[in-house]
């Protein structure tokens, strides 16, 4: 099910979507098929964008793992001068 700040943001890519349809297109395509169109656009988007968030935290997550093991091997050197 899909929450209600997702729907929206859905809602408002199929808007953006229908747009840029309707100039690239105008009145050559019927409504219904504009519409579908506009939202698979919409829903393509959200999915890439759910893709693109999953990999960034899959990136700070080994940042942060990389750098609490340069802290660990830092910690385990001797004092210098």
């Amino acid at each position: 099910m899909i929450d209600d700040k997702k729907r929206e943001m859905l809602d408002q890519l199929a808007a953006q979507a229908m747009n840029a349809l309707m100039l690239r297109h105008g009145t050559r395509i019927d409504n219904d098929r504009l519409a579908e169109k506009a939202y698979e656009v919409a829903a393509a988007m959200i999915e890439q964008r759910t893709r693109i968030h999953e990999e960034a935290k899959r990136t700070v997550a080994a940042q942060q793992h990389n750098a609490a093991e340069l802290a660990a091997v830092a910690a385990r050197q001797p004092a210098t001068e």
